[in-house]
């Protein structure tokens, strides 16, 4: 889900495609532009891995019996 580097390869292989939609050609031009801005970022540090969330919310928790301890993270929308 989380893989920018094959989203952007998919969408410059898609860019090869001709649909013949109506829109295409405004497609076509977004796309480009956006994978022209991402070619001038600088690249993200090396980081350790480490557990992470975006989107977090109390019912993404789990909690003990006591409804004290969380302990556990589920989020079912991100798996997709």
């Amino acid at each position: 889900v989380h893989d920018t580097p094959r989203h952007l390869r998919r969408l410059d292989a898609a860019l090869a495609l001709r649909s013949g939609h109506r829109l295409e050609h405004e497609v076509q031009e977004l796309a480009r532009e956006l994978l022209a801005s991402h070619a001038t970022l600088a690249p993200l540090p090396e980081l350790p891995p480490m557990v992470g969330h975006g989107d977090l919310k109390l019912d993404n928790l789990r909690f003990d019996a006591s409804g004290e301890n969380a302990y556990a993270l589920l989020d079912l929308d991100t798996v997709g």
